[in-house]
């Protein structure tokens, strides 16, 4: 087992004394379990806020508060209080999370607290040394710093916590902050090396950011419905670490995971980091993936497709190929619609929102209609699943005539079109040609293995959005022509 090098990274500004990580290492965990022990209760509580007040609003926060909640749940996490989501994320209520709900935990429980919002800073000159500020941005902040909650003294308060375990994911801009010089390794000692048991017993204080100090994070990403940093941490515990039969994981090792992840991004400026912060004693919070691996399976099953543990390919979506059988994008997508559904009732019932869309409404408004013609529709039910995740609905048309009298009648948001059928090869020309002439133009999106250069053209020069075979760039035009429908103000970056 190769041990775990500590060292600083010495390409990145950051204040003295702060230490990270080295990306070039692996994280190894012992195999001397499959399953942690039955020590205390196992709980997250989160925090997802898009609507803000005077902020710019974000679109995916809340769904990924939302959908970190439900893939804890489905590994055996309960919460551990009401999430606090959008109004209810005032900056009273977040400290009051920390400082009143969570002190009655155990001192064997094991906490994960969740963070998806805005993040600041501020910078200052002491003595001729840079000094760097890190806030939480609650639903209620204003301008002024006075209004936004200090990082440090949040963590801090956190730390104070009586579980043994706790792991803190922060998805933010500028959340890398927490790891400057508040946040320090206690040694470079192969503590890695050490029996799980020994990991689990001794007290860990963890914590994952989706950025460093000085990056804004992505609010989108590849996986529809959720930030970049979020999709990938979806990934790691429903596909990524589990690959070679793996049914244990680390917060370290699920840290480095979504460090790598995220940086293969093509599109990514962020760079993940994790680290330790106050009262940590070198243990490890060790979570199970067994139970959530059976129910997977279980949602494979239900919907005809082989369970993969493969991850998503995190590719840019001009390189992915045009052959919808081998990409396995859409079937890892509807596994995870199927996880954020089975906890929708338990939503239901704590925020008072009735049952939510897995990877949330906020993607794409609720009244949000897409039209999708193809003489075969049950070619594209992987699709269709997981776009419905993100809140949308479907309205299914065989033909064009068909089509057209539905896009006359309800008005979709989108068409989406197959190219090809028996009584004409070019049927999605036919279709945007008489799209251009209803009064109300409605952007379209041709969806076909046989999109070849010549046919991108022209379908664009008929009007459409785009002509495609992949999954991949199917999801991007349809979220861009659906985003034009957000409320002024809705942001890309947090």
């Amino acid at each position: 087992m190769n041990p775990l090098v500590l060292s600083p990274y010495p390409d990145r500004t950051r204040c003295p004394g702060a230490t990270v990580l080295n990306l070039q290492r692996d994280i190894n965990i012992s195999d001397d379990a499959s399953e942690p022990e039955g020590r205390g209760r196992n709980l997250i509580a989160v925090i997802g806020i898009d609507h803000y007040r005077h902020w710019q609003r974000l679109t995916n926060a809340v769904s990924d508060a939302r959908g970190a909640a439900a893939l804890f749940m489905q590994l055996g996490f309960s919460l551990a209080a009401k999430p606090l989501i959008n109004e209810d994320a005032t900056g009273r209520a977040i400290q009051s999370l920390v400082t009143d709900d969570l002190v009655t935990l155990g001192t064997e429980d094991s906490l994960v607290l969740f963070y998806a919002g805005h993040g600041g800073n501020r910078k200052h000159d002491v003595a001729g040394r840079a000094i760097t500020t890190g806030y939480l941005i609650p639903v209620d902040a204003g301008e002024k710093a006075s209004t936004w909650i200090d990082l440090e003294g949040w963590l801090r308060a956190v730390a104070l916590l009586p579980a043994n375990h706790i792991l803190v994911i922060v998805d933010a801009c500028y959340s890398g902050i927490a790891l400057d010089p508040i946040i320090k390794w206690r040694d470079t000692t192969s503590w890695h090396d050490e029996p799980l048991s020994t990991l689990r017993a001794r007290r860990s204080r963890r914590i994952i950011t989706s950025a460093l100090d000085d990056q804004c994070v992505m609010d989108s990403g590849p996986y529809p419905g959720h930030s970049l940093f979020t999709g990938c941490l979806i990934e790691a515990l429903t596909r990524g670490l589990r690959q070679s039969g793996r049914l244990i994981t680390t917060g370290s090792e699920l840290g480095l995971y979504i460090q790598r992840r995220v940086e293969a991004y093509p599109h990514s400026k962020q760079t993940p980091d994790f680290g330790t912060f106050a009262f940590d004693d070198r243990g490890e919070m060790v979570i199970s993936m067994a139970r959530q691996a059976s129910q997977v399976v279980g949602v494979a099953a239900q919907g005809g497709a082989a369970p993969t543990n493969r991850p998503i390919p995190l590719m840019d979506p001009s390189s992915q190929s045009t052959a919808r059988s081998t990409n396995p994008m859409p079937i890892a997508l509807v596994l995870l619609a199927g996880l954020v559904a089975v906890v929708s009732l338990v939503w239901a019932v704590l925020d008072k929102q009735g049952p939510i869309s897995p990877g949330g409404a906020v993607v794409a408004p609720r009244e949000s209609t897409v039209l999708w013609v193809d003489d075969h529709p049950d070619n594209n039910v992987h699709e269709r699943q997981s776009l419905e995740s993100m809140g949308v609905r479907f309205v299914l048309a065989r033909s064009n005539a068909e089509a057209l009298e539905k896009a006359t009648l309800q008005q979709p948001d989108v068409i989406i079109s197959d190219m090809e059928r028996p009584e004409d090869l070019v049927a999605g020309y036919a279709l945007l040609e008489s799209l251009r002439q209803l009064k109300k133009p409605i952007p379209a999106v041709i969806y076909s293995d046989s999109c070849s250069p010549e046919r991108r053209a022209e379908a664009g020069r008929l009007g459409a959005l785009g002509c495609t075979g992949s999954p991949h760039e199917l999801f991007d035009y349809v979220r861009t022509a659906l985003r034009a429908k957000l409320p002024a103000g809705s942001g890309d970056n947090r």
